[in-house]
């Protein structure tokens, strides 16, 4: 199992106590967000837990921690933007203090354990692309040797977050001049020795050098914890004694029935992963890898 530590808020830097108190005593409850009665016990042995993802924006508060973690292999994901604080009020200033703290905790875990994402990136009057490109290659400069890998996605249009949108007022680049942004930040991603993959986007970048990735790096995981994966990736949730699962790989919805305890994944449905999405996608705490084996 692949504990996502987390998409819903950032745990390391606003709820590291309660994490590593959860992590000494084995294990958590997780809330059921389209059933607000049922709650799932979660066990965090290392017998269990093969990998954690740390998602944060501020991993300082955990960072003289991570000897709690040493039973268990793990990876962090490092959000560092551009925006200020009329974006994101709650950050120290990202030119200076961020990009210090990025480069001591790759110096504590790892170059290749620490993943920069650049990302979601969104357009104003102020943010432009060659206001974004500017902080892209000062950033990138600035990070090169303490880390193997940049990850880009697109601000994508929520009804939850329309208004916030619209306070900012975001703007929609046509696909020619979006394309030819996307080329600039490869090109400056691969001088200072990273490789540059978007999240989860529908565009096809792969001609401006960008790969396609999913938001947990399956190849990573399978480096670090020498363990090959077999089986579906993806967000999940428990619902009526089953775990259901969208695999971000064949955009395809699985279900396992946790009475039978079978261990095995039966594919439902390709039609069915619109609403599958809707009601797993609120439940980013976990994400699930089933059938790690043993490299050969």
């Amino acid at each position: 199992m692949i504990l996502s530590v987390s998409r819903r808020t950032d745990i390391p830097n606003y709820y590291s106590e309660w994490f590593i108190n959860r992590i000494r005593e084995g294990y958590l409850y997780v809330r059921n967000p389209m059933n607000p009665h049922q709650i799932s016990r979660i066990n965090l042995s290392p017998q269990v837990v093969d990998c954690i993802v740390f998602w944060t924006k501020n991993p300082l508060p955990i960072m003289d921690r991570l000897d709690e973690f040493k039973e268990y292999p793990f990876y962090f994901q490092f959000t560092l933007t551009c925006y200020g604080k009329d974006i994101e009020p709650g950050l120290p200033e990202k030119n200076t203090r961020m990009t210090d703290i990025f480069r001591l905790l790759s110096s504590k875990t790892g170059m290749e354990k620490v993943v920069w994402r650049y990302d979601p990136i969104l357009f104003t009057n102020k943010y432009t692309p060659e206001y974004h490109l500017k902080a892209f290659q000062e950033m990138a400069e600035a990070l090169r040797g303490y880390t193997e890998k940049v990850v880009i996605s697109f601000v994508d249009f929520y009804a939850k977050s329309i208004q916030n949108m619209k306070r900012i007022h975001v703007v929609t680049l046509e696909q020619s001049r979006l394309l030819k942004f996307a080329s600039q930040l490869s090109i400056i991603a691969a001088k200072n020795g990273m490789k540059i993959t978007s999240c989860a986007e529908n565009m096809d970048l792969t001609s401006w050098g960008i790969e396609s990735g999913c938001c947990i790096d399956r190849a990573l995981i399978e480096r670090i914890t020498g363990y090959i994966t077999d089986g579906p990736m993806g967000s999940f949730c428990v619902y009526e004694d089953c775990l259901y699962l969208v695999s971000r790989e064949d955009q395809c919805l699985y279900r396992m029935d946790l009475e039978e305890n079978t261990g095995e994944w039966v594919k439902i449905s390709h039609n069915s992963i619109d609403s599958a999405y809707s009601f797993c996608a609120y439940d980013g705490f976990i994400v699930c890898i089933m059938g790690l084996k043993p490299s050969p």
